[in-house]
């Protein structure tokens, strides 16, 4: 009987290791399937590759998901390498504005790497890069996040990263072929930003406004807000900014025209913003019919304020003056109507 025993434990721990080998390499092979085990010098590395047709990368360098990714190609020729690597043959293009779909997002590190230079050995220290393994045309190719839109603000238009500069960018497309670029924007890049197309735009003149607010996240907390119009064919111009530095500052007030029919010139365009959660009072600026004052739909305000102590200590703070300007936009350019203010405002 004890014998019979034995033998029942040492079956059953055997049917449990091979279903769990079973999983683990189940497991492994569908989460990445062309990461194998590589031999050198004859003998087994205890490592895992990333093997492609041009190139074996350690898995130690690479972090993969298998999480749906939906892509948008962004510049001229958006390059299709053969692995995740800039410096990796170039194995197709892609035209931009086109829909691309990847289901494994790769994030490659590099090691320090010294390198000769002007005599001396130089450390480089190279971040980290996003890439997407595709299948296009029944070849397997892998995408640089760089090259790809970071956000698709209306059907034609997009924005992303300036090729081989330290900008942002906006790109217009032609209604009927996505692929023809009708025209482009270069956008300041700084520490942070939010950019939006204006669902509530009240402005006349244009098909659409596109609202870019950049930032600073260390003193001073400079930041701007750009107000973008798209016309019908497709052109891009901007219309105005806003900005807030160390000693001054300026507000925007944009017309939103909201689903009741009623437009308001709200602080900056930012409908989220709208309420003043301090004072108890709307972030808008009161439209009355004076003499010489455009429609609320034609009409933008900008009031700049100065101040005698800097912004970044509010209660040092004190405002001393204060300019009203009013604006008409005719679809091309924003033409002044008065100016009112004094100095010594408190």
């Amino acid at each position: 009987m004890r014998i019979h025993f034995y033998i029942l434990i040492v079956l059953c721990f055997s049917c449990n290791n091979v279903k769990q080998n079973k999983t683990s390499n189940y497991t492994k092979d569908k989460v990445v399937e062309s990461i194998k085990v590589k031999q050198l010098n004859k003998e087994f590395v205890d490592s895992l590759y990333l093997i492609t047709e041009c190139d074996t990368i350690n898995l130690e360098l690479l972090e993969i998901s298998r999480k749906r990714k939906d892509l948008l190609t962004f510049q001229n020729q958006t390059y299709v390498y053969c692995s995740p690597s800039t410096e990796s043959k170039v194995i197709d293009s892609l035209p931009p504005n086109l829909a691309v779909e990847s289901w494994k997002p790769i994030v490659r590190s590099y090691k320090p790497k010294d390198i000769e230079r002007d005599g001396k050995t130089a450390t480089i220290n190279k971040a980290k890069e996003n890439w997407y393994e595709i299948v296009n045309n029944g070849q397997k190719g892998y995408l640089f996040e760089k090259g790809l839109a970071i956000k698709k603000l209306k059907n034609n238009i997009l924005f992303g990263e300036k090729p081989n500069k330290y900008k942002y960018q906006i790109l217009s497309f032609n209604d009927k072929d996505n692929s023809i670029v009708m025209d482009s924007m270069e956008l300041n890049r700084n520490h942070g930003y939010n950019i939006e197309w204006l669902n509530y735009n009240g402005l006349t003149f244009c098909k659409g406004v596109v609202r870019y607010h950049d930032f600073r996240q260390s003193c001073p907390g400079t930041s701007t807000t750009t107000f973008i119009s798209v016309d019908n064919e497709g052109n891009l111009k901007t219309i105005t900014f806003s900005y807030s530095g160390e000693t001054s500052n300026s507000t925007i007030y944009f017309p939103l025209k909201f689903e009741s029919g009623k437009t308001l010139l709200v602080a900056d365009g930012n409908v989220n913003g709208i309420f003043n959660y301090y004072s108890g009072e709307l972030n808008t600026f009161d439209y009355t019919k004076e003499f010489n004052i455009p429609p609320i739909n034609e009409l933008i305000v900008e009031i700049k304020r100065e101040y005698s102590g800097t912004l970044e200590i509010p209660e040092e703070a004190t405002e001393i003056a204060r300019d009203t300007i009013y604006y008409r936009w005719n679809g091309i350019e924003l033409n002044k109507i008065k100016t009112t203010g004094y100095n010594g405002y408190k």
